[in-house]
């Protein structure tokens, strides 16, 4: 353990020394700064915020991945081309301590700049808010939808199809379970995408939401056009049965009795309910944030054992971009054809054509378990990042991910000649 710790604080050491990670982790806090002072956004409290959530944490993240990929290749393949490890494994240390102890190293300094960062945004979060001169009514909106931590509730299990049709006239019901009963004079809100028959002409739809217990003269009422898209709105907290189940119904009050609404999928109706504070959330938002970094480590360190110092920060990069194009390379995997464009074509396909196709499905296979934690995309919505996905984050990027990387790496590095 001793060998490790002092390997792990020589490879802190190396990644100070380098002037182009301090320059890249410089240029993390200037963004983290100077963006919110020059993008204004749409004027508004809630827009500053999501500047600050989504677009100054999401740039300095991936300025910190570009300074963990460049210090994690270059404290081993940079290392042997100027023969410095050589006098370490001279010693009785294990190759596997040797990786193991870059890999913390590197890691204890992403938490540092994490940390740094992370309190950075957050102090600035709150001066940004203080400063605004907003009314009390959207501040207050805006800690209960964006400065919180609410979570997802589906409708009850095996209570929805996978599509939901309301024709003209009909009424719809759906039927959810929150965790517990939220306090008196607390909002939940309702979400839903809704789709409609007449779709192209994008003509909004008259509906009429009731929510409370059936019967019960007090049942939150919203009657709006709606055009087709996502919508969400808030309702009182008396709404919540006293099972602690919430009963929603939608009715097509369309007047020309032609425009049938769709809800197409068992997420187009959610409930958000609270979960906890916002600064717990964010919290564990950067624990996941950092979590990332450590698997992005594990990546340098792999391919800093086989390679040169540019190519292993080349297939570095290039493994940051599969995370990054997942979307693209998920949308192919599930049409199964790369080239063709309709059914038509499918007839013209070649083997390589297949054999292609047949690559995305193994890339998605192997970046969907790597990219299943967004944090990013929950907190500026208000979403929560539960500790459940912490676990997982930790479970899947670094026991699973970056321990068969590691496994890998010395496997590969003990057989690399290098004097």
């Amino acid at each position: 353990m001793r060998k490790t710790g002092a390997i792990a604080v020589l490879a802190v050491r190396c990644a100070v020394r380098s002037r182009v990670f301090v320059c890249i982790a410089g240029l993390a806090v200037l963004v983290m700064v100077g963006l919110p002072l020059t993008v204004k956004g749409d004027g508004t409290g809630a827009g500053r915020v999501q500047i600050l959530l989504r677009y100054t944490l999401g740039g300095t993240w991936a300025l910190l991945a570009a300074a963990t990929i460049w210090s994690a290749s270059a404290s081993v393949a940079q290392e042997v081309a100027d023969r410095q490890l050589l006098l370490v494994l001279s010693k009785p240390v294990h190759r596997f301590q040797l990786w193991i102890g870059k890999w913390l190293g590197i890691v204890l300094l992403d938490a540092v700049l994490v940390g740094l960062v992370g309190g950075g945004t957050y102090a600035l979060l709150r001066w940004t808010i203080r400063r605004s001169a907003l009314p009390e009514a959207d501040l207050a909106q805006l800690r209960e939808e964006t400065l919180g931590a609410r979570r997802l509730v589906s409708p009850k299990a095996g209570a929805e199809p996978a599509g939901v049709i309301v024709p003209p006239g009909a009424v719809h019901r759906w039927v959810f379970e929150v965790p517990r009963r939220p306090a008196s004079g607390r909002h939940l809100a309702l979400r839903f995408r809704l789709v409609s028959s007449r779709q192209r002409e994008k003509l909004p739809v008259h509906g009429v939401w009731l929510i409370g217990p059936a019967g019960a003269p007090d049942r939150h009422r919203r009657a709006a056009a709606d055009v087709p898209g996502v919508h969400q709105f808030s309702f009182p907290a008396r709404a919540v049965a006293a099972d602690n189940t919430v009963t929603v119904e939608y009715g097509n009050t369309d007047p020309s009795g032609a425009t049938t609404v769709v809800f197409d999928s068992e997420q187009a109706v959610v409930l958000l309910v609270a979960a906890g504070s916002f600064e717990m959330n964010y919290v564990r938002a950067l624990m996941v944030m950092l979590l990332q970094l450590a698997f992005l480590a594990a990546c340098g360190l792999l391919a800093g054992s086989l390679l040169s110092f540019p190519v292993a920060v080349f297939v570095s990069c290039f493994v940051l971009l599969l995370t990054a194009s997942h979307g693209y390379i998920s949308a192919i995997a599930a049409r199964g054809l790369f080239y063709a464009a309709g059914p038509a074509q499918e007839a013209d396909l070649s083997i390589l054509d297949y054999a292609v196709a047949g690559v995305f499905k193994v890339l998605d296979a192997l970046v969907r378990p790597v990219t299943g934690f967004d944090p990013l995309a929950l907190l500026p919505q208000g979403l929560l990042v539960s500790w459940a996905t912490v676990g997982r984050a930790f479970l899947v990027l670094v026991v699973l991910y970056s321990g068969v990387l590691a496994l890998l790496s010395v496997g590969l590095f003990a057989r690399r000649e290098i004097g």
